[in-house]
């Protein structure tokens, strides 16, 4: 069985994408208009981002990372302000974002810069 054409898959991503960007601004004017709390309308934005992206894999397509993780950014924001923690959020996430840079350094088995200029000099 083939799958579906490069023109068909590209179809698909823009129908994925207009419908995420009208329930984004469909979100956004429910929110308005019911005054909601702004923790409610970060935990529908990142649902709204996440679902967009299940779709995607749902129909096989590449799951775009970037909006993966700004999905669970507004998510972590809506969950944050829920809690009433006391932190400022951006500024855990920036520790968080250092903290994974670094183990991810460290975990690094090798760098292929490293190991090229090992052999070169």
């Amino acid at each position: 069985m083939k799958g579906p054409s490069e023109r068909e898959r590209k179809a698909l991503r823009r129908k994925i994408d207009a419908i995420g960007w009208s329930l984004f601004f469909i979100w956004i004017g429910i929110c308005m208009i019911g005054d909601f709390e702004s923790s409610l309308t970060l935990l529908g934005i990142g649902l709204i981002l996440l679902g967009g992206q299940a779709a995607r894999k749902y129909y096989s397509l590449e799951v775009e990372m970037f909006w993966v993780i700004v999905g669970f950014l507004f998510l972590a924001g809506g969950l944050w302000d829920i809690l009433g923690l006391n932190v400022p959020f951006g500024a855990a996430i920036l520790i968080l974002i250092g903290v994974l840079g670094l183990f991810k350094t460290l975990r690094r088995q090798g760098d292929q810069n490293t190991q090229d200029e090992d052999t070169n000099g």
